[in-house]
C-alpha cells in the first residue's frame, strides 16, 4: 500500500495533478491504478505542461462515473494511446532464462 501511495504521489506531482484528496473515491482509487503505468510511459519526464493535462484528464476520466466518457477520450489522444502500447509491446528487460 506504501508503495503504491507513493506511486501516486510522484504521478500526481509529474501531471500536475493537485490535492488527489479533493477527486472522488473512484477517481483517486483508477489514479492510483494508473500511477505505475504513467511513470514507465517512455519520456513521461519530457512531456510540455499541456501534454500532462491532456494525459491526467484521460486518466481521472477512467475514475469517472461512465466507461462511456473515458473511452472516446482515450481513443482521442493518439499519441497516449500510441505510448501504452509502445509500452505493452517492449520486452521485458529481465527476463529469466535470456
Amino acid at each position: 500500500m506504501a508503495a503504491s501511495r507513493e506511486c501516486a504521489e510522484e504521478a500526481a506531482a509529474l501531471l500536475g495533478a493537485g490535492r488527489l484528496r479533493a477527486w472522488s473515491a473512484d477517481e483517486r482509487l483508477w489514479f492510483t491504478r494508473w500511477a505505475p503505468l504513467v511513470l514507465a510511459l517512455p519520456g513521461v519526464q519530457r512531456w510540455t505542461a499541456r501534454e500532462r493535462r491532456e494525459r491526467l484528464a484521460v486518466v481521472r476520466a477512467k475514475g469517472g462515473r461512465r466507461e462511456s466518457a473515458f473511452a472516446p477520450l482515450f481513443a482521442g489522444h493518439r499519441r497516449p494511446r500510441a505510448e501504452v502500447l509502445a509500452l505493452a509491446r517492449r520486452e521485458p528487460r529481465d527476463t529469466p532464462g535470456r
